[in-house]
């Protein structure tokens, strides 16, 4: 996309949000010098960040602070807008869901943006956003945005090319984020993730793998794996949160090896359905690093959307690598 094009998707509120939507007066303690870039991906949850932005806009443009709004047309767009243009802005926020936000810190990281950073989680789960507590209210979320509290995270870098803010997976269930059709996502929501990996039960394929973490060589065949940073994953998989720390250089792995019986199948079932991955056949453990040796190209996801297949996969922990208010 050239400069031109940029500009077509750029909308600048300054006190005034879009199509007549009033914003608050101006005040005297206004930080002159603040800017927000709304980043706004106009597909996320049947189309909830344009149809609220009359609710949001006007609290993000709170005070008279100008705001510009991004919308993003292709994959990787955002990515390249904000590392292009982040350092414009005082403040970056993303409407969208947990993929948005992976491009949002993608371009981040990529443009050593310093900008603060903010989330309105407008898609249909938001695993990330659901770890952190953000209310699903737009009104809530965007005033949480500008005023909360400002914190580090980790992030995966992927094969030193991607970054994952908050799983990278492969296997069962783990595709149910961008495999589960768009329109049943959109119209019955957490229970379309859960309906799709179902009907994909009796077409789970073994998958072999070597995983070398901790000093440790981990070898088997496999129903599903994950690195993650986050209290769930993909509408299905949940963990306890006094388990998982977002800022403490370590990501959760979790291994389930291939049912054999019946007895493995029921006790995937449970362990899934009571957050219990003590025994086989899981396998939970942490780390800073992982390498996956796969004997045939493997699909992963990041961050709920599709990642690439790969036979070789290095991930690292970048440590308080990217910072969110929240």
């Amino acid at each position: 996309m050239n400069a031109q094009q940029d500009k077509n998707m750029l909308f600048t509120s300054a006190g005034r949000g879009v199509e007549g939507i009033e914003a608050p007066a101006a005040q005297e303690n206004t930080r002159k010098a603040e800017k927000i870039l709304l980043v706004l991906n106009p597909v996320a949850g049947k189309g909830r960040s344009v149809d609220l932005l009359g609710t949001y806009l006007p609290e993000l443009a709170h005070d008279g602070v100008p705001v510009t709004i991004y919308f993003t047309q292709t994959e990787g767009d955002g990515s390249r807008f904000v590392a292009e243009h982040g350092n414009e802005y005082s403040r970056i926020i993303i409407a969208g869901g947990d993929g948005s936000l992976n491009e949002l810190v993608t371009g981040v990281l990529q443009g050593k943006i310093e900008a603060d950073l903010g989330y309105l989680p407008t898609g249909t789960v938001c695993d990330f956003a659901a770890t952190l507590g953000l209310p699903r209210d737009m009104a809530a979320a965007s005033a949480i945005a500008r005023f909360g509290t400002t914190s580090c995270f980790d992030v995966g870098k992927f094969n030193q090319e991607q970054y994952f803010i908050y799983v990278a997976s492969f296997g069962a269930f783990t595709d149910s984020s961008y495999d589960t059709p768009t329109e049943l996502k959109n119209t019955i929501g957490r229970m379309a993730y859960l309906a799709n990996a179902l009907k994909n039960l009796s077409n789970l394929s073994e998958i072999p793998l070597k995983a070398v973490l901790n000093g440790q060589t981990i070898e088997g065949k496999f129903l599903l794996g994950a690195v993650l940073n986050s209290t769930q994953m993909g509408g299905i998989v949940r963990f306890d949160p006094e388990e998982i720390t977002l800022d403490d250089g370590f990501f959760e792995v979790l291994l389930v090896r291939f049912p054999q019986s019946a007895g493995d199948v029921s006790a995937i079932i449970n362990g899934l359905m009571n957050q219990d991955y003590a025994n086989e056949p899981f396998i939970f453990t942490r780390t800073k690093k992982v390498h996956f040796s796969f004997t045939e190209e493997t699909a992963f996801t990041l961050d709920g959307e599709f990642g690439g297949a790969y036979r070789e996969v290095d991930i690292e922990v970048v440590n308080k690598a990217w910072k969110l208010t929240h």
